[in-house]
């Protein structure tokens, strides 16, 4: 179990690195008005996404030994496109999109949401690397060169829009098309995932939204500005979404045989090793924020608080552990819709309401959203499992958040060269291990090490 989630954590990690150059780039090559408009049909093209995946990246693995989860998939989500993309084209005409964009934003919807449906099918068939693989690394290989191409041959505003079209496009179609058998009005599996669908619905159109609503207050430049902020964040919550979709399978088939004394294992090690590894990156992003920004541009150092702020919220379903996992994987998995519309009521309220007093408000409805929900989630797992309060974990924390903020801060003002960032990487791999020593069971602790000794073995010839 460990040793496949080093791998995945190494595939997602270098992916992630990969995504976040080329996104990096994009914004500085297209500048912040450019990029923000980009992110605002990227916000729509997502959001409308929600409605056809439905839920399916819960539900394939909760109903996966029981029905033909590729052919129900497929087959479901070709029966939404019937109803939802002629729906999403009137609104989109309504708010008076030029039909070019409309068939964009259309094609867009559809090949995204293709993208991530076939991530979902190779995840729970234990093929998360080649899920990994499709969604980060080729997707974002694809997006780089086809946006450099189109940017230096057409004078076309939309040229990242259309980017993302076609790189989506060529990757999951020829999928579909070799895939799908035939199209069927079954609506069994629909009405599976319907309480999956409310859980995506409520838990990531924030992410969307954060994309569009300052669009209603302020201009793209904003949008670019908070864009940026949640890429960068990712970093810390990728890290645990990648181990969540690994163990939600394994999960399933651990409550279907009642060993839920092995659940609890794996849950405090994945807690463990999720902490571990975001805490530094957590620490880097408090104290380099606006170096991190200056990558960009000297424009989007204004917003280095946004990203702080994001980012502090992004570490709260990290250092809670994979709560929202567990709860999905049991019979109490409703009571992540209730977790979900505590998410997205508190975004809704607050963003809508007072967005237009401040730029830092929408950014602060985004995160503490964020913590009210893993709160909840962390109530409803302590009666699942039935932990009692683990304050020494709590203290540990706050304990190494000091040390990582410390360790980062020792080297913050060191000159850019060969040996700031070999010490920074030292510091790096240093915090990691404090981390984990200081958090793990002793007993945990050669199994650690030898789970990654036989990582590292397994490279060799």
């Amino acid at each position: 179990m460990i040793k496949k989630s080093l791998v995945g954590f190494l595939l997602q990690g270098l992916g992630s690195v990969l995504a976040f150059v080329v996104q990096f780039y994009l914004a500085k090559e297209f500048g912040a008005t450019e990029y923000g408009r980009f992110n605002y049909y990227f916000g729509i093209i997502g959001f409308t996404s929600i409605f056809l995946i439905y839920g399916f990246q819960y539900s394939v693995s909760k109903y996966k030994d029981t029905v033909n989860i590729q052919a129900e998939t497929l087959n479901s989500f070709s029966l939404l496109c019937i109803v939802v993309i002629p729906v999403a084209s009137v609104v989109f005409y309504l708010n008076n999109f030029s039909l070019i964009l409309i068939m964009f934003l259309v094609i867009g919807t559809i090949s995204f949401s293709l993208l991530e449906i076939f991530r979902i099918l190779y995840t729970t068939r234990f093929e998360s690397n080649k899920a990994i693989f499709l969604k980060t690394w080729l997707f974002n290989c694809l997006f780089l060169i086809v946006a450099l191409i189109l940017n230096s041959q057409l004078e076309f505003k939309e040229n990242l829009l259309l980017a993302l079209v076609i790189s989506c496009s060529i990757i999951s179609i020829p999928l579909f098309v070799i895939n799908v058998r035939h199209v069927y009005i079954s609506l069994d599996f629909i009405k599976k995932s319907a309480p999956f669908f409310l859980i995506q619905l409520f838990y990531t159109s924030h992410i969307y939204l954060a994309k569009i609503i300052p669009s209603i207050f302020y201009g793209y430049e904003l949008i670019a500005g908070i864009s940026v902020a949640i890429l960068v964040s990712r970093v810390i919550a990728l890290i645990g979404s990648t181990s969540s979709f690994i163990l939600m399978p394994y999960f399933s088939d651990l409550f279907r045989i009642n060993k839920v004394d092995e659940v609890k294992v794996i849950y405090k090690e994945i807690r463990v090793i999720n902490t571990s590894l975001t805490f530094p990156i957590l620490a880097c992003i408090l104290i380099y924020s606006e170096k991190i920004l200056a990558y960009i541009s000297d424009d989007y150092m204004q917003y280095s608080l946004i990203l702080i702020v994001i980012s502090i919220g992004a570490i709260f379903p990290i250092i809670f552990g994979p709560n929202g996992t567990v709860i999905l994987m049991t019979k109490s998995f409703k009571k992540e819709i209730n977790s979900g519309l505590i998410l997205i009521s508190t975004f809704l309220l607050f963003s809508l309401l007072f967005g237009s007093l401040n730029i830092l408000v929408v950014p602060l409805a985004f995160a503490s959203a964020e913590i009210l929900a893993s709160l909840y989630k962390v109530l409803v797992v302590k009666k699942i499992l039935g932990f009692s309060f683990d304050y020494k974990y709590y203290l540990k924390l706050l304990f190494l958040l000091t040390v990582n903020l410390l360790l980062c801060y020792s080297v913050a003002h060191m000159e850019s060269n060969l040996l700031s960032y070999l010490l920074s990487g030292l510091v790096l791999f240093v915090s990691i291990a404090v981390n984990m020593v200081v958090l793990s069971d002793r007993k945990n602790i050669n199994k650690y090490r030898t789970a990654v000794y036989d990582f590292r073995n397994s490279f060799k010839l």
